[in-house]
């Protein structure tokens, strides 16, 4: 029975540190676009993304200096 018990909030332990792992993803994706894209902030760049950079979109290059 202790075992289950332990198992159970090891469980929910593992699933509250993901969404809050989840919460942080976000909040630095949310930080970068509005540093770099929104602001413009070229020198912001080296601090979220590095290479290689994969730019998706075929009208634009890929890698940081691209970015920037």
């Amino acid at each position: 029975m202790t075992r289950t018990i332990a198992t159970a909030a090891a469980v929910s332990l593992a699933a509250t540190t993901a969404l809050a792992d989840t919460a942080a993803n976000k909040q630095l994706v949310i930080d970068a676009l509005t540093n770099t894209l929104m602001r413009g902030n070229a020198e912001a760049v080296d601090t979220y993304f590095a290479d290689p950079y994969i730019q998706h979109n075929p009208m634009a290059a890929s890698g940081v200096e691209a970015l920037k």
